[in-house]
């Protein structure tokens, strides 16, 4: 059971990341209608991630060890970091106002990356 639901989150993961490039790619425009409407309602881009984290998460904290997940982690962060980087000047504005506003908005995906750290850490060394 387990092995058809990777599957699907596999599946998933290569369709939307096909047709987000492709429409990014391809029509711009379309893409910017698309993410606009998501963008504009942050709670309810906070449900649909919040959403997918459980279900994924779920699945592949089942299948793998917790060092597993943190090196994959590390891998598709070390990816978003690349495809952010060349946009430094933005991020910087949005750090700037995390770092006035404080950490209320996000709380929850903070917490979640401080229990896998120590959960990482916790495995390695017990």
């Amino acid at each position: 059971m387990m092995t058809i639901l990777m599957n699907i989150l596999a599946f998933f993961f290569a369709v939307a990341v096909l047709a987000k490039l492709g429409l990014l790619l391809l029509q711009p425009r379309l893409w910017l209608d698309v993410v606009r409407p998501l963008v504009a309602d942050p709670v309810r881009l906070m449900r649909l991630y919040a959403g997918i984290a459980a279900v994924s998460g779920l699945v592949v904290l089942i299948r793998l060890s917790i060092i597993d997940v943190a090196a994959v982690m590390v891998f598709a962060s070390s990816l978003i970091g690349l495809a952010l980087a060349p946009y430094g000047s933005s991020l910087l504005k949005l750090t700037e106002e995390i770092s006035q506003e404080g950490l209320e908005k996000a709380w929850a995906p903070f917490a979640v990356w401080i229990i896998l750290a120590l959960w990482v850490l916790y495995s390695l060394f017990s």
